[in-house]
């Protein structure tokens, strides 16, 4: 492992991911839920040999992006896998006749240094546009609204920067669910 810049010697502490990828899958299922379409959703995205266990949405200063190539090849059978991700379960018939699942996330600079990131995840809309518009301004709330430091980034001079946003739309055939991944499935946000 790399030493994260402006370390040195043994880094110890909690456990920090300082990689991730971002994919993304879908998949349909005439049995389930979870054992059919979220397996397929989970294969199509590449990360089906992982143990998924939920992030929330903060990421750290040292995070980089790796392609998702190489994270997908680094997953052997039963690894844990940290991940951000926005999931939907959308069945024929009952809900709306289309769904999409996205990712926002953008960076917090001070001082023209990257100091971590946010993260939000949506998964009820129909459309991109509808989905992007409701993590802006989640977003927006996350980084105006106080946190355990009685102020907000915004307050504490932060800049909120380079936010991409990752989705994925399906309209079903079958019982189905989408699986996003920007730090792991759209979107899965997988971290290390």
């Amino acid at each position: 492992m790399d030493v994260p810049e402006g370390r040195t010697g043994i880094v110890t502490g909690s456990a920090v991911p300082y990689e991730f990828f971002i994919t993304k899958g879908k998949g349909e299922s005439p049995y389930q839920v979870h054992a059919g379409s979220y397996h397929r959703a989970m294969a199509d995205a590449g990360i089906e040999l992982g143990n998924l266990v939920a992030y929330t949405s903060i990421l750290p200063p040292i995070a980089k992006e790796i392609p998702a190539r190489e994270g997908i090849r680094r997953i052997g059978h039963g690894d844990r896998v940290m991940l951000i991700q926005a999931v939907s379960h959308v069945e024929k018939g009952v809900t709306s006749p289309r769904r999409t699942a996205g990712i926002l996330f953008g960076w917090l600079y001070k001082g023209g240094i990257r100091q971590g990131g946010l993260v939000c995840e949506e998964y009820r809309f129909e459309t991109p546009e509808e989905t992007k518009e409701n993590l802006e301004g989640c977003l927006k709330d996350v980084y105006v609204l106080p946190s355990r430091h009685r102020k907000s980034f915004e307050q504490r001079g932060f800049e909120l920067k380079d936010k991409r946003f990752i989705y994925e739309t399906v309209a079903p055939e079958k019982n189905m669910e989408l699986l996003w991944s920007d730090w792991c499935s759209s979107a899965i946000l997988p971290q290390y």
